[in-house]
């Protein structure tokens, strides 16, 4: 606390709100971006909120293909990949995040695009193409922004149709892995002043980057489509909608497949006997219509989603010839569907002269459908399938006199026994239902001091039905069940239903001690909703809490030498409290294999830390950008049941049955969070000059963090880390800038050119389970032509 006490002092001459890059005006200053982390649009040094922006000029600087491409580019920030679904996001702020794959299971840092929140973190890692500008505003962000926002919010803006301009850009790009990218983009002014049309499109494509040396061929390709289109409509000066279609078409299965825990580090290397397909589609209808009123701007932003994902993975990434305990086979096929709606309406304007507001409502609506298929094999010594009681085997006993099969590998046998393939296969629906009003003041108590407050009301009410059938495996059969051979597996059906209330507020302080200089002190409180695991199969633990956050930074923002040097700070100090938290219990041999419970910790979780930003425009040539995050974390010590939590060595929670009584509690807590380093960083340098018509630009980053927890740590007994790393980036182009606005440009991109090997997923299962690898160095060739 002494540290943070330093820290804190240090904080009142500098935050953490600005530019990613110091976009350089003709006067040679750094410009000011417009974002919108208020819901109205503010120059960024002026908001007090923690906050970074990349505009599009950043974006193609740093080349990012989705936006897992932006992990380590800012404090605190940590954007990867998770397995099981396309596009999976873990992604966490401030030490606070969520990387389940369950669509049951909310996130923590809500997603947002052309304002419209992103469900579930299936498609968080969204395509960089066609972006206009990204914020990300760390801390709580509840109340504009609604539920599981507790870590922060990641907005992203899509470009917008043009009334007057022509304009259109095409790009084929070609790399490792035999890649190719080919994009479009065209704006059509259709009516001078009135109506506009965008139509844009991409297809990406690349071989996989993982060498299956059970199949004998490449998995983890990038096969990747979408298109979209936009209208905008202006009939007066006061009104204008804007509509738009957009469609993703994914069968590439980047980030499936794994490599098997149970044979040490081998990067990119799995062992999948099984064929692992994605299919991925998505179409997403949006309008937002905005009107003066006179008195207030009234904004409507409405959003349907449907979306279809498929996913056929081999869990245990390896054959039956493994020593793994207790699953040496988990082969699934998740098939999901989810519709979401949405209706936002937002008023803001002037209450008088020195009083800003805004109120809305949102309703918000989701229906999932769930299926899935499982096919496990059980691996245990032949001890471990006889029930309580029973006689020992003698010794040498083999494991067909209990039909049972031995392990493959001749060293081991009947040492280990195998069952055949046990089969399952589970039906979920969810309703969710949430609805909310809110409202904020911004009061300019006079030229220097503002105030801002503001409150939510949130309602939400979950349905809930779940059921395992029997599937019948054929004998041999390593593919999961597309469907249910039997009836209902007891104790399904679960028919279960809950609504929750929370009202949640936030206050602003601002102080302008300078020109160019603020100090600002805020308090924000966020709310995870409650709900149901999905990959529970125990009744009297399928559902969950919510869980509340509450958090206060203080900050600065600064601009130095005729705006030609930025330097922010921020403060944080966050509390979570009844903090959700997966465990995985392996069941051996009851479907599907494992039984996972979302727990809420009995303990407070505390985050604490500092953000810095630095830009400096050197002269008209250099600049560079810095970064710098620091965070620490404690999870107060709480008492669970061994029954929520691995309890055994074979990773199952605690049976009283056969653990003869009550089974004991067990403490956790004390240990630091999952996906929470203690610092990370970023440095990068900018050049660009022009000669004649020509412009030459190279920008290279470097971006690293600390020793990092993976999986486990305070609210789990396995622990899986990452040691400290840093990964070097970078971009060269030349542009030749001709009549009419006209350009044609070759740029050289390239990722991890250190070609670091890391891990970004892992997923323990007894003493196998897997680990996922970080992208490997790439280089690709880009040439875009612009008109």
């Amino acid at each position: 606390m002494a540290q943070f006490a330093c820290a804190a002092f240090g904080a009142m001459f500098a935050d953490v709100a600005f530019s990613a890059e110091p976009a350089q005006t003709s006067a040679g200053v750094i410009e000011e971006i417009v974002v919108t982390s208020r819901r109205e649009e503010e120059q960024i040094q002026n908001v007090p909120v923690s906050v970074s922006a990349f505009t599009q000029q950043d974006l193609q600087r740093l080349a990012p293909y989705t936006l897992a491409d932006m992990d380590g580019l800012m404090p605190n920030v940590s954007i990867q990949q998770q397995t099981a679904g396309p596009g999976m996001g873990a992604i966490f702020i401030r030490g606070i995040g969520s990387a389940d794959v369950e669509k049951t299971t909310p996130p923590q840092v809500g997603v947002v695009v052309d304002g419209i929140f992103m469900a579930t973190n299936t498609g968080q890692l969204i395509d960089m193409f066609d972006v206009d500008q990204m914020e990300v505003n760390r801390g709580p962000q509840g109340v504009l922004y609604g539920k599981n926002t507790t870590g922060g919010t990641i907005v992203v803006r899509r470009s917008q149709p043009q009334f007057n301009d022509f304009d259109a850009k095409m790009s084929v790009e070609g790399g490792t892995y035999n890649e190719e990218i080919y994009k479009g983009k065209v704006n059509i002014p259709l009516v001078t002043d009135t109506l506009a049309l965008k139509l844009a499109g991409m297809s990406d494509k690349r071989d996989g980057v993982y060498q299956d040396t059970t199949r004998q061929t490449d998995d983890g390709n990038v096969d990747y489509k979408t298109y979209s289109a936009s209208l905008k409509w202006q009939p007066m000066q006061e009104l204008t909608a804007t509509v738009w279609y957009d469609n993703i078409d994914d069968t590439g299965n980047y980030g499936v497949p794994n490599s098997p825990l149970i044979s040490g580090k081998q990067p990119f290397k799995t062992q999948a006997n099984l064929k692992q397909p994605v299919k991925y589609n998505v179409d997403e209808w949006g309008m937002n219509i905005q009107y003066d009123l006179g008195f207030g701007t009234l904004e409507s932003i409405t959003g349907f989603v449907d979306s279809k994902d498929i996913t056929q993975q081999d869990f245990d990434n390896s054959t039956l010839a493994t020593v793994a305990i207790p699953l040496p086979q988990l082969h699934t096929l998740r098939n999901q569907d989810l519709s979401q709606t949405s209706e936002e309406l937002r008023l803001s304007g002037d209450l008088v002269s020195n009083v800003r507001y805004t109120v809305g409502a949102l309703y918000y609506n989701t229906s999932l459908d769930f299926r899935q298929g499982t096919n496990q094999v059980l691996q245990l010594p032949l001890a471990g399938f006889l029930p309580p009681g029973f006689p020992p085997p003698p010794p040498g006993t083999p494991c067909s006199a209990f039909g049972l099969h031995p392990n493959p590998i001749p060293a081991v046998g009947d040492a280990l026994c195998q069952t055949d393939g046990i089969g399952s296969y589970q039906r979920t629906n969810q309703q969710d239902l949430s609805k909310a009003l809110y409202a904020a003041l911004n009061w300019q108590v006079f030229d220097q001091l503002e105030w801002s407050v503001g409150a939510r009301r949130i309602q939400q009410s979950i349905d809930w039905h779940g059921a395992y059938y029997d599937a019948a495996i054929p004998p041999g059969s390593i593919a999961p069940p597309t469907g249910a051979s039997g009836g209902v597996l007891a104790p399904f059906p679960i028919n279960s239903d809950n609504n929750w209330d929370k009202t949640i507020f936030e206050s602003t302080l601002t102080y302008n001690f300078a020109e160019d200089h603020m100090v600002y002190a805020r308090f924000s409180q966020g709310f995870r909703s409650g709900g149901f695991s999905n990959r529970g199969n125990d009744p009297q633990y399928i559902s969950f809490d919510p869980e509340n956050a509450n958090a206060g930074e203080i900050g600065t923002k600064n601009e130095f030498f005729d705006h030609r040097v930025q330097l922010n700070i921020t403060e944080f100090y966050t509390v979570v409290q009844d903090t959700q938290f997966g465990s995985i219990l392996t069941t051996n041999g009851v479907p599907p294999g494992t039984n996972t419970i979302v727990n809420n910790a009995g303990g407070d979780v505390k985050t604490w830390g500092t953000e810095v930003q630095a830009a400096w425009l050197i002269n008209d040539l250099f600049s560079i950008v810095a970064t710098y995050g620091y965070q620490d974390n404690k999870v107060d010590k709480f008492s669970i049941s061994t029954e929520r939590v691995p309890f055994t060595p074979d990773g199952s929670g605690c049976n009283p049955v056969t653990f003869g009584g009550p089974c004991p509690n067990t403490t956790l807590g004390g240990e630091s969070l999952a996906r929470a380093p203690k610092y990370n960083y970023s440095v990068q340098g900018i050049y660009q000059q022009n000669f004649g018509p020509y412009n030459v630009s190279l920008s290279v980053v470097a971006h690293g963090q600390d020793d990092s927890i993976l999986v486990g740590g305070a609210t789990a007994a396995a622990v899986i880390t990452q040691k400290a790393y840093t990964l070097v980036d970078m971009r060269a182009a030349v542009q030749w800038n001709m009549e009419d606005n006209h350009n044609l440009r070759l740029s050289l991109i390239g990722k991890n050119l250190d070609d670091k090997q890391y891990i970004t997923e892992a997923l323990p299962l007894g003493n196998g389970g897997f680990e996922g690898w970080g992208a490997p160095r790439t280089w690709a060739l880009e040439l875009q032509y612009q008109m």
